[in-house]
């Protein structure tokens, strides 16, 4: 693996654990869902992706409309979480670099 293959599994694989250690704390506090949006906390005003993790919330237990009502967004962040835990896990595991190829795929065109 090359430096800049161990680069990219890196930085997957601190979003993915930073995201689900994020999802589980929030699932540990009751009620409100908690808010590190410094957009939302200099204006007051929601960004385009405040209430994504309410909406992922909604999506774990089952509350579809709620979550489409909350963020659309919620549904792809929940998706790609999923694709990108596993892929990465399956790569560890298989020990190939399919990933990686991806990646690399796309930035050369």
């Amino acid at each position: 693996m090359n430096r800049e293959q161990i680069r990219i599994y890196t930085i997957f694989g601190l979003l993915i654990t930073a995201s689900l250690i994020w999802l589980i704390c929030n699932m540990l506090i009751p009620g409100e869902t908690a808010t590190i949006c410094m957009f939302h906390q200099v204006t007051g005003m929601p960004c385009p992706s405040c209430g994504t993790t309410a909406s992922v919330m909604h999506i774990l237990n089952g509350n579809l409309q709620e979550a489409i009502e909350g963020n659309i967004l919620g549904f792809p962040a929940f998706i790609a979480l999923i694709l990108f835990t596993c892929w990465l896990g399956f790569d560890f595991v298989s020990r190939k670099l399919t990933f990686s190829k991806l990646i690399k795929y796309l930035k050369t065109g």
